[in-house]
């Protein structure tokens, strides 16, 4: 396996920016994707406590929506820079 890699070495000098943009993105994406659950969380303590109002379900469902997009985008970048290498 490591002899692979050091046959590759010269691929991987030659491209080093385009995969460390995509291990980046790739890290920060992992790091968004945690939050869901986390306002999923939020959410459901705040029913439990009686807290919950109009403004509250739209601020969730809006950060939501948000992590979403956002999470979808950065994914599709960091695919993009980390699959497009091989053209």
């Amino acid at each position: 396996m490591l002899s692979v890699l050091s046959k590759l070495s010269w691929f991987f000098k030659e491209n080093w920016k385009r995969y460390s943009v995509a291990i980046s993105l790739l890290i920060f994406v992992g790091i968004l994707d945690v939050l869901p659950p986390k306002i999923v969380g939020m959410a459901i303590d705040a029913i439990q406590i009686g807290s919950m109002n109009q403004n509250l379900i739209l601020k969730y469902i809006g950060g939501l929506l948000l992590i979403t997009v956002v999470s979808y985008f950065i994914t599709y970048i960091w695919m993009y820079q980390l699959f497009g290498g091989a053209s």
